[in-house]
């Protein structure tokens, strides 16, 4: 089930998702992916609006 989830999101995105909910912060994300926080921040809300699992992983943390 994971696998197809994860399966249409790119290299990138795949990796946002994994440091996210291990906890790292859109700062710490950044920095493993030579990137801004700024960044992390606008491609996570996009995630999180195009896949409602994603979203659902939000609602948890929370």
């Amino acid at each position: 089930m994971i696998r197809r989830h994860l399966a249409p999101l790119n290299e990138q995105e795949r990796q946002i998702v994994y440091w996210h909910t291990a906890g790292y912060t859109h700062a710490e994300i950044a920095q493993l992916l030579d990137t801004t926080a700024k960044a992390i921040e606008r491609k996570w809300a996009r995630l999180r609006a195009k896949h409602q699992w994603i979203a659902n992983l939000s609602s948890r943390r929370s």
